[in-house]
């Protein structure tokens, strides 16, 4: 197995990478993503965000993963093999236990109801 670090938010450093992981290999057997790119002050009070920024971390987290998944599954289905695993927050699933950010820095998500 081998592990290789990429910055999903520069499309071309990924672009990149891949062609280099299939020039040396030849195809790519899987994917774990494990990927959470976010701007500088992700943590800060939600009414204390831009609107630029917050649509910035949506760009990233959603259309950067995206874009990857995209590259890598073309050439799974062209060599018929290949998986893909997205880990990811529990929290798309179940509600909000915000008590586990106490004493964080990521106050973002619990902005909302600090009273």
């Amino acid at each position: 197995m081998h592990r290789y670090k990429v910055d999903l938010t520069h499309q071309e450093e990924t672009e990149n990478i891949l062609i280099k992981l299939f020039e040396a290999y030849h195809h790519i057997d899987g994917l774990v993503n494990n990927a959470y790119p976010r701007t500088k002050d992700w943590g800060t009070k939600m009414e204390e965000v831009a609107l630029s920024s917050f649509r910035q971390n949506v760009d990233w987290q959603l259309n950067s993963v995206f874009h990857l998944i995209q590259l890598i599954s073309n050439h799974m289905i062209e060599f018929n093999q290949g998986s893909v695993v997205n880990i990811a927050s529990i929290y798309g699933i179940v509600g909000n236990d915000f008590t586990l950010y106490d004493n964080t820095n990521l106050t973002f998500a619990c902005s909302l109801f600090s009273y």
